[in-house]
């Protein structure tokens, strides 16, 4: 049974300039339902929101490489004594094949899905296999030894089907990494519908309690949970920093602090890395 948590907040008319990977409207949401059984907070907007990929543009997001690298290279060094050395990888939103590069310098033979257009470009232009559609998708069946889904699952209408597939697609002895905001953290309770993650593009919230529940559902059981750091620019940091604290917009960032790659762990997302159920394992 469901109960409207919170109303829509998002602008009348939208673009794919909405749904871009950095934008930094924080609280504009599509409207929220909760479980009143387990607690997931979903909308049921995701069909529409899923329209705007294709065309998506985002250059402050390719801007950013040299700290998003670090980000998707302490992912792999912090899942790495749970995986496969090497094999078959797929990563899910590959957006312009940061982790790709990550993966390839791991020893792993990588390939991506990715739904903008425009990032697809990039990932080709620089050398990698990237297919340019929504996972699922039958040409990207597997089997892998890893899957990768980073920051992907609160963007789907429909994150069961998405883990189903994942199942589908992993070799016997695979392992998936998936990252997804957590709801139910200090930070989401402290800052509430500031939160940082409750964006536009987010459509499905995840505590671990109700994650576990999705991955039991979708025969995936978990290996590990940890808590995965990120990698900010000092530049990038302190416009989030003004977002939320206008009057510092008055103070110039010194060259050197705009330069500085900030290791930070809010501790607001959760990093499993999962199997497949022995009762899956044919």
């Amino acid at each position: 049974m469901l109960k409207l948590w919170r109303k829509s907040t998002i602008p009348e008319s939208l673009t794919s300039a909405d749904f871009a990977i950095t934008d930094n409207r924080y609280g504009l949401t599509f409207p929220l339902y909760r479980c009143k059984k387990c607690g997931f907070l979903q909308s049921f907007e995701g069909d529409r929101a899923e329209n705007y990929y294709r065309d998506l543009i985002d250059s402050a997001y390719t801007d950013g490489y040299s700290y998003r690298s670090l980000q998707f290279e302490s992912i792999f060094n912090l899942s790495s004594s749970d995986m496969p050395s090497g094999g078959q990888l797929l990563d899910i939103g590959a957006a312009n094949g940061m982790l790709l590069e990550q993966a390839e310098r791991k020893g792993f033979k990588a390939e991506g899905i990715e739904p903008s257009e425009w990032l697809c470009a990039q990932a080709l232009q620089r050398g990698f296999t990237v297919l340019c559609a929504t996972f699922p998708d039958p040409r990207c069946s597997g089997p892998y030894d890893v899957i990768t889904a980073v920051d992907v699952l609160e963007h789907v209408a429909d994150p069961m089907a998405m883990l189903a597939a994942i199942r589908d697609a992993l070799s016997p002895q695979g392992r998936a990494i998936i990252v997804t905001p957590d709801v139910a953290s200090i930070a989401a309770r402290l800052l509430r519908r500031r939160w940082w993650h409750f964006r536009i593009a987010h459509i499905s919230y995840f505590s671990r309690a109700t994650l576990l529940v999705a991955l039991e559902s979708a025969g995936l059981a978990p290996v590990k949970f940890r808590r995965p750091a990120w990698v900010f620019s000092g530049e990038y940091l302190w416009q989030r920093v003004t977002g939320y604290f206008p009057v510092l917009k008055r103070v110039r960032l010194p060259g050197w602090c705009a330069r500085w790659m900030v290791p930070i762990n809010f501790r607001d997302s959760w990093l499993v890395i999962v199997k497949r159920k022995k009762s899956d394992v044919r």
